[in-house]
């Protein structure tokens, strides 16, 4: 290819003019889309240059410059983080950049549009396995050496990958990784499958009676390999006896899924159970319900004073145990504590938690507000080695108020609250971030509990799909590299489970396909209606 054919004009894009200097300054902090003929051509040598290194026979008409080093040709603007840390494909990101910024400022197709097909490259973040599966790893922590060892060893060039851009909403296109960009051989729409391990939901409530029978089988259905399981039975769990019984009738019901047990915070437990409990391995954690905040919290405690608790809390921490909050204020006319701010307002009662019991593992459930997620990281900013994570669900990661507002559905508690709310709880979850991971909060109720003009039960189904509905999130955000983190490593990372304590050691795959959610499940004594009754998912899982 003759590289004059390139004719881009000079665009400064901050002033929409064609440059008619030969200036050969690229561009700095100031003038982040000034382009030159000059410089894009000097930057297709480059990339003809590196060609060349792994065998690449079109540089015949570019051999005047084989000596200088990709890194040596290329403006400092575009390497990240350091001149002497090389990202090998970041003029291809930065080309992009502007491509779309200029057509979303001026709202008219860009110069870069001129440009030969082979050269509208486009920028795609994928799973680790995909990056094994197509090609080679690029990022900032390489040098460009090491990126042609890794593609020489692969024994492809160049040539025959595409970097391509992620299929994105319009409104998102812009949002483009900082740290890693990965090389495929094939486009991310014939991208099939994901290996998500050993899958944990760290929130399930699989109630008891005709209920149990019918819900405890759809956790594996949906993808989930490891279920801690909720104590809000009536009565509530609080017993040794009780919850080996209880684990044992879910075992007979799903043999292939490891139970985690809790018992339910009351005046009832003891520091000695706790110790017996945690010494035969009969559970993993204790559940707080601040009364009347949810269903089957009626036996609950008064989150305003937990100080009753805290030799109760001193044996979770000795037994590295977990203490799981359900952290909601219960509401209050002459508080003004009410279903929208319950959340932010129980914060303090967490922070105080997490100084009075440093090494106490304590979760906060199913954070539905940015104050709940604020509060984690300032946690984490005050106390690097803190033991406090958070739960993020399915349902709240794509419902606001409006949602559940005469829909009931998808009423739950805590409610899912606004749209900036959501945003946070998005951020939070395909952030990678080791704190923050799956509890589905998963809570069924009889179809005719939930139509009702009034006295509507609290809770959204979501097991049956309930990986899929979290990688519909994922893959929105362009974040699916991340997915594996919130539904696999994290949680099971926080609760120390180990191979050897896995009932089965299938491993979860997330298929990409359409899965039709039915309008209810179950049978002619009981139906439930799952969370997005009667859409279309893209997404499946298979077990492998």
């Amino acid at each position: 290819m003759d590289i004059e054919e390139l004719s881009v004009p000079n665009i400064n894009y901050e002033t929409d003019k064609e440059v008619t200097s030969s200036d050969e300054s690229f561009c700095d902090d100031k003038e982040p889309y000034y382009y030159t003929r000059f410089k894009i051509r000097d930057h297709i040598k480059a990339f003809f240059t590196a060609n060349e290194a792994v065998g690449n026979d079109k540089t015949d008409k570019l051999n005047d410059d084989t000596n200088n080093s990709w890194l040596s040709r290329t403006p400092q603007a575009l390497i990240s983080c350091s001149a002497t840390k090389m990202v090998m494909n970041n003029y291809h990101d930065y080309l992009v950049m502007n491509h779309l910024r200029y057509e979303r400022r001026f709202k008219r197709r860009s110069p870069y549009d001129s440009f030969p097909s082979q050269w509208n490259m486009w920028i795609q973040r994928g799973p680790d396995d995909d990056r094994e599966r197509f090609g080679s790893v690029i990022n900032d922590r390489e040098t460009f050496e090491a990126v042609l060892e890794t593609v020489r060893s692969k024994q492809v060039s160049y040539k025959k990958l595409h970097i391509l851009r992620a299929e994105m909403t319009p409104d998102t296109r812009t949002n483009f990784s900082d740290s890693s960009i990965f090389m495929r051989v094939k486009p991310s729409k014939e991208m099939t499958e994901i290996e998500l391990g050993i899958t944990a939901d760290m929130h399930v409530h699989l109630r008891d009676g005709r209920m149990m029978d019918l819900i405890t089988p759809t956790v594996r259905d949906g993808g989930v390999s490891i279920a801690y399981v909720m104590p809000n039975l009536v009565p509530p769990v609080t017993t040794i006896d009780r919850v080996v019984e209880y684990k044992n009738s879910l075992q007979k019901l799903s043999p292939k899924t490891t139970f985690l047990m809790s018992f339910y915070l009351c005046k009832d437990l003891t520091p000695d159970l706790i110790h017996e409990a945690a010494k035969i391995g009969a559970i993993h954690g204790v559940k707080c319900y601040p009364a009347g905040v949810t269903t089957n919290s009626s036996a609950g405690v008064d989150p305003n004073d937990f100080s009753s608790f805290y030799p109760i809390f001193k044996a979770l921490e000795e037994n590295n145990l977990v203490l799981n909050l359900h952290g909601e204020k219960p509401p209050s006319d002459d508080e003004d504590i009410h279903v929208l701010n319950a959340e932010p307002q129980f914060m303090p009662a967490l922070l105080k938690l997490s100084k009075d019991f440093p090494n106490l593992k304590i979760i906060l459930e199913h954070c539905t507000t940015k104050s709940a997620i604020d509060t984690i990281r300032q946690i984490h900013q005050e106390n690097p080695n803190s033991r406090v994570a958070a739960t993020i669900t399915a349902h709240h990661l794509s419902l606001t108020i409006d949602a559940w507002a005469g829909n009931p559905i998808n009423f739950c508690k805590p409610v899912a609250k606004l749209p900036a709310d959501m945003r946070a709880l998005v951020e939070a979850a395909t952030s990678g971030d080791k704190y923050f991971f799956f509890g589905s909060d998963s809570a069924p109720h009889p179809i005719e509990s939930k139509a009702k003009h009034t006295g509507v039960c609290a809770g959204v189904y979501t097991q049956s799909n309930a990986i899929a509905y979290v990688a519909e999130v994922f893959d929105a955000a362009g974040k699916l590299d991340n997915l594996r983190k919130f539904v696999s490593e994290n949680g099971r990372a926080f609760y120390e489970i180990e191979d050897k304590d896995l009932v089965n050691a299938d491993k979860a795959v997330l298929v990409r396909r359409d899965n039709a959610v039915p309008q209810v499940i179950g049978n002619d004594k009981l139906e439930v209606v799952p969370f997005k009754a009667g859409e279309t998912l893209k997404y499946a899982v298979e077990w492998r």
